[in-house]
């Protein structure tokens, strides 16, 4: 499944805008990664649910866009009902109770609050995808990698402090960081 989505990504990152296109690209990487979690389990609700977050700064409309464009496309995972949801970072950061399998960056946020952010999700066991250039050499564990073809980009010093199972095939076919 991995490698079909990878194929059928390829280079059609000329729209109309760079940064939009990344962001929708992201989306279905990003699926893909939340799939190859084998740790899932222990993020399912009290009520039987996942939740998939997707977190922003200024750009509610945005984020609104993207969040249903991933709820269409993710009803469930692992046959387990998903709901997609938007929020602001300072909302995120204080509900404590309300977290998430998945995490994915739709603002582009300065580096104190990717900080943050990474320091979450790590903390939560928390799978953190953001499109953005850069993100990834940044600590934040998952992104995409654009060159002569599309794959996902892991930063493989935070997957290891996370301690997430990813599936050993989606490893396999990403694109490395490894922070010196």
């Amino acid at each position: 499944m991995l490698f079909m989505l990878l194929s059928s990504i390829s280079f059609s990152l000329i729209a109309d805008s760079f940064t939009d296109r990344r962001a929708v690209v992201g989306l279905k990487l990003f699926r893909t990664l939340l799939v190859a979690d084998t740790g899932y389990q222990h993020h399912i609700t009290p009520d039987g649910r996942l939740n998939v977050s997707l977190i922003y700064l200024h750009d509610l409309k945005t984020a609104s866009q993207l969040a249903e464009q991933l709820s269409s496309e993710l009803t469930q995972l692992h046959d387990i009902p998903v709901t997609v949801f938007t929020v602001t970072l300072q909302d995120y950061l204080n509900k404590k109770s309300q977290r998430s399998l998945g995490i994915f960056i739709a603002d582009k946020f300065d580096l104190p609050r990717l900080q943050q952010l990474v320091k979450s999700s790590v903390a939560h066991k928390q799978i953190l995808f953001s499109p953005y250039e850069g993100d990834v050499e940044k600590g934040v564990l998952a992104g995409l990698s654009v060159e002569s073809r599309v794959r996902p980009y892991l930063n493989m010093q935070t997957l290891k402090k996370s301690q997430l199972k990813i599936k050993p095939f989606f490893i396999k076919v990403s694109k490395k960081y490894a922070a010196e």
